[in-house]
């Protein structure tokens, strides 16, 4: 069995995480700047930060992280726009089948056994999605996120198969390939004609979503199973709906209230029996 205190640190982390990266669709919701003027920017400004912490044996890994690079560009793109189309829940809550995919990849590529109770909790969470939803949410965000979510379970996958590779290089690589695709697709939709505020709404989600969130997320998805990950992404809808409440002033009704608890309440089913689990030998 795991013991719960070698994970606390990570769980805590990836709560952590989870705070600062809901805050991600606010922010690309409110900025002026396009999904691809988005993606751009913020790439620029976390690998400003990551330059320094560049070295030579860097270079060498190239042909094994790549993939970061392409599964997380496609995350990025197809979650914005689904946030812009949409609003903000709208997204986590098509990103949010992340877990259940992360699952099924899991089982696929690691061989790992599911337990009953995980698809009993899972469901159980899709229900309480489910009441999050309401009839003015568009259809089109909704499907979109459900695409980034595809692409965004892929990324523990190729982190935990990449172990051995530091974080920093696995960081570096996720966002320089990214920025490349960007550049290649979004710049000739990009002008970048935004004014003060939106460059400093763009800073934040470069150093604080991009850099800090995801690069903190790495760490969690390295040392964390993926169904605890898997699990864990589901506080994004609660947090998501809050966030709307206090910053956007959008309205929650009853049933979203009742459908976060639920969701909720199967996370920390999803961690009581993840922590029951012995390591097949």
């Amino acid at each position: 069995m795991q013991n719960i205190a070698k994970l606390t640190p990570y769980l805590l982390l990836a709560i952590f995480c989870q705070l600062i990266l809901t805050l991600v669709p606010i922010g690309i919701k409110t900025v002026a700047a396009n999904i691809w003027e988005i993606g751009i920017a913020r790439l620029i400004f976390a690998l400003f930060f990551l330059l320094p912490f560049l070295r030579k044996s860097t270079l060498k890994n190239l042909k094994k992280l790549y993939l970061l690079g392409v599964f997380f560009s496609i995350h990025w793109a197809t979650y914005a726009h689904s946030v812009k189309v949409s609003n903000p829940s709208t997204a986590v809550i098509g990103l949010s089948f992340y877990g259940i995919i992360l699952l099924i990849y899991s089982r696929i590529f690691f061989k790992k056994p599911i337990p009953l109770p995980f698809y009993l909790l899972t469901l159980t969470a899709f229900y309480g999605t489910s009441l999050t939803i309401t009839e003015s949410i568009e259809l089109e965000g909704f499907i979109w996120g459900l695409v980034s979510s595809a692409f965004y379970a892929g990324l523990p996958i190729l982190n935990i198969k990449n172990s051995q590779i530091s974080a920093k290089d696995r960081v570096f690589y996720q966002f320089f390939i990214s920025l490349i695709i960007y550049i290649i697709f979004g710049s000739s939709f990009s002008s970048f004609n935004l004014t003060y505020t939106d460059w400093w709404i763009l800073l934040a989600l470069g150093v604080g979503g991009t850099l800090i969130g995801h690069g903190l997320w790495l760490k969690v998805t390295t040392h964390l199973p993926p169904v605890i990950t898997g699990g864990f992404y589901y506080l994004a809808i609660p947090l998501s709906l809050f966030y709307e409440f206090a910053i956007l002033h959008n309205e929650i009704i009853k049933s979203k209230i009742i459908g976060a608890l639920i969701i909720i309440f199967s996370n920390l089913g999803i961690l009581y029996f993840q922590n029951k689990i012995k390591p097949q030998t």
